[in-house]
């Protein structure tokens, strides 16, 4: 691995397409041959997805839940703000079982705000490439939080974190489902879900 505090997102796309990741400024790549848990690349063409029945019905819960009630779902570009942390607070130490004094600000800042992406190049009727959040509110209140990198050939999923108290809705499959719809609306082609490691469930 290596770190780097300014990439082009289209030299950065050409390197996940060989097997790098980014976690904030450090991209690295597994060795494979050298571990026991070998990791491979997941890359979904979004126009030929078809949901499954499981999936089917998370996206009909949610609607139901939703129902009645002002859901909103925006992007932007990634950007720090209290209420986001917050929320990257509770979730880190109730789903992930971090010590709160482990989640700072400036770590947050550092994995999932400051991005290392650049691009002087413009999408037509999108705006340039890089780092984004997209924003899940309920009612005005903020629920969930995607961080996304935006890359030529489609949507790179970095992380998602969300409200605790709504994990019934199984928000993690709710917001990749969201997410394959925006490329599909996008016009983006793929749609890349970090890396698949088949001896961890």
């Amino acid at each position: 691995g290596f770190c780097s505090s300014s990439m082009s997102a289209e030299v950065y796309e050409s390197l996940m397409l060989i097997g790098w990741r980014r976690c904030g400024d450090y991209f690295y790549r597994p060795t494979n041959h050298d571990t026991c848990c070998p990791m491979y690349t997941i890359r979904l063409r979004a126009a030929e997805f078809t949901p499954s029945k499981s999936q089917k019905k998370v996206l009909k819960n949610a609607e139901k839940y939703f129902t009645g009630k002002d859901l909103s779902i925006t992007l932007s570009p990634a950007a720090f703000s209290d209420e986001k942390f917050q929320l990257y607070k509770r979730y880190q130490i109730v789903v992930h079982g971090d010590e709160e004094s482990e989640v700072t600000q400036t770590g947050f800042q550092n994995f999932l705000v400051t991005s290392p992406l650049t691009s002087s190049i413009h999408r037509p009727g999108f705006g340039p490439y890089g780092t984004f959040h997209q924003e899940y509110r309920c009612d005005g209140t903020l629920f969930a939080v995607g961080v996304l990198d935006i890359l030529p050939s489609g949507l790179s999923s970095v992380y998602f974190f969300y409200e605790p108290d709504m994990k019934h809705l199984s928000l993690g499959k709710y917001s990749a489902l969201q997410e394959i719809q925006f490329c599909n609306v996008s016009g983006f082609e793929f749609y890349y879900m970090g890396f698949y490691i088949h001896s961890c469930e």
